[in-house]
């Protein structure tokens, strides 16, 4: 489980540190960050409701145009995909 954490994290950077590279380069597809912070709360928030209940399954999750739902879902998978509990963290 440990190389999967390592491997996602890495990855993460690796695609957060072009993101930033592209904007500062002056290249339409970058961004001056990765993950927005009201994307990094909302994934807080939907993880916790995840690690609270273990009866659910499923959040649905409903958000404007344009306001970030890529950045909320990499977070999201980030999150649960590199958390130190085996027992929640996906694999």
């Amino acid at each position: 489980m440990s190389h999967s954490r390592s491997y996602v994290l890495a990855s993460y950077e690796a695609a957060r540190q072009k993101c930033i590279d592209l904007y500062n380069d002056g290249n339409s597809f970058g961004e001056p960050e990765y993950i927005y912070p009201n994307q990094k709360s909302d994934a807080v928030k939907i993880t916790e409701i995840f690690r609270s209940n273990s009866d659910v399954r499923a959040v649905s999750v409903i958000k404007r145009t344009k306001v970030g739902m890529d950045g909320l879902m990499i977070e999201l998978m980030k999150m649960m995909s590199t958390d130190p509990d085996e027992k929640f963290c996906l694999s």
